[in-house]
């Protein structure tokens, strides 16, 4: 990623800025950071970035695009998490220019304090896999059926008190089992939420199936996502 404003938000990664402005409203914190020498979690994490820019990039006007990175620079993502104190929802938010990054928004939002809803996606049911239909029925495996609706363009999640949350895993002897439709994203966004320490002892509640289905795009993710996880501040 490359740093060219105060927050970090022009990037090789088109979603970037979009996806940065989503964090933020429900919570986040965003600060720049230059990393002269990156960590093998965000060096990989940034290498993809590299290779998934070359992979989408399309004909456009000389200086659209930055063909090298000179420097690792990234952002540094803050969040505090109380129980009295979650992230905002995202209300009617259209996504339709930034629709790969809708899946993490989507995993993450029954941790929220408000409904988020997602438009503009109808697109993302011929992908991988219908994205739309993966998100709701792995959403409904872990929250209920009456926390999801969706539409051929719209998911719409609401948010669940860590507690129910906590009850709902009681059903489950096991790690709830997250399909994921051999889709790299669906793999990603749930692996995040499974960073959330739900039973508060560290304990995993969720288990993704098939997670080689990300190395055709970020083969080493889980091992980078735990090394994050582990070097992090966060207290989640």
């Amino acid at each position: 990623m490359r740093n060219d404003d105060k927050h970090g938000r022009t990037n090789l990664q088109g979603d970037g800025k979009n996806f940065i402005e989503v964090i933020e409203h429900v919570g986040a914190a965003i600060t720049p950071h230059t990393q002269l020498e990156p960590t093998s979690s965000i060096k990989k994490i940034l290498d993809w970035f590299k290779t998934e820019s070359k992979t989408n990039r399309r004909k456009s006007k000389k200086g659209d695009f930055t063909s090298k990175i000179d420097k690792y620079d990234g952002i540094v993502v803050d969040y505090t998490h109380t129980t009295n104190s979650r992230g905002k929802g995202i209300k009617d938010k259209e996504f339709r220019e930034f629709s790969d990054t809708f899946l993490t928004i989507a995993a993450i939002a029954p941790l929220l304090k408000e409904r988020t809803k997602i438009m503009g996606i109808g697109h993302t049911r011929k992908q991988e896999t219908n994205r739309i239909e993966a998100m709701a029925t792995e959403l409904k495996r872990i929250i209920g059926n009456t926390n999801i609706f969706k539409t051929d363009d719209s998911l719409e999640i609401l948010p669940v008190s860590t507690r129910k949350l906590r009850g709902y895993m009681k059903k489950w002897k096991d790690p709830i089992k997250i399909n994921t439709y051999n889709d790299h994203r669906v793999a990603m966004s749930f692996a995040i939420l499974g960073c959330f320490d739900l039973m508060g002892n560290g304990r995993p509640w969720l288990s993704i199936k098939n997670p080689s289905c990300c190395a055709k795009t970020f083969p080493n993710f889980f091992e980078a996502l735990a090394e994050i996880r582990e070097n992090s501040h966060s207290d989640l």
